[in-house]
């Protein structure tokens, strides 16, 4: 299963809800030990990581274990896919070992979003990897609290241009049941599975 995670999805205080705030801390305890799954990421998703979304973990504790980890990890990680063109790595170093796949740039930008919603150029950023990462995926979450991406998005032109992609991919919250649950499930199966069956488990879900 493949995840692309905004900068809304992953802060866990400041001008949030209780419940919001809970959401996220949940889904970030729960990716923290999640087998089976990759999160997505493109160089420009990295620098916005580290301009935007590490000053407001700053100001949030305790973290969540994923984003807690995310912070510890990034500098690594823009220093390691510099110059590069794309990669996926196993960072995190936990038994399970959630994967990050670095898009290659070229990739990204040859899908046109413009036009389909109030996005600025960070949100098209983010729904261009979603789309991108479905050449991975049968199923790809991305995740967000923002309302132009749960609300506001024109779908119907979305899937004029890129239906394949788009049947494969969900908008959903940081509390979206169904993402919650597969998350869950993949994790129970990945820890009956040796780790060969894991790449073709993922393809499925």
């Amino acid at each position: 299963m493949g995840i692309v995670l905004d900068c809304s999805s992953l802060i866990p205080c400041g001008r949030r809800s209780k419940r919001e705030e809970e959401a996220i801390r949940e889904l970030g305890n729960k990716l923290y030990r999640a087998g089976c799954v990759t999160i997505y990421l493109s160089n420009r998703i990295l620098q916005v990581y580290n301009s935007r979304l590490v000053p407001e973990l700053n100001k949030c504790h305790p973290l969540p274990e994923f984003q807690a980890n995310l912070t510890r990890i990034l500098p690594w990680l823009l220093k390691t896919v510099h110059g590069s063109r794309g990669f996926m790595c196993n960072l995190k170093p936990t038994k399970e070992g959630i994967k990050f796949h670095i898009l290659e740039s070229s990739r990204v930008s040859k899908y046109d979003v413009n036009g389909v919603g109030p996005l600025n150029e960070e949100d098209k950023e983010f729904l261009k990897v979603a789309l991108t990462s479905t050449s991975y995926h049968n199923k790809v979450f991305l995740v967000t609290l923002d309302t132009h991406f749960l609300h506001q998005l024109d779908i119907e032109e979305l899937k004029r241009r890129y239906i394949d992609e788009m049947q494969k991919i969900s908008i959903v919250s940081p509390s979206n049941q169904r993402l919650l649950n597969t998350i869950d499930l993949l994790n129970k199966k990945h820890n009956g599975l040796e780790a060969k069956y894991c790449k073709r488990l993922v393809k499925n879900e």
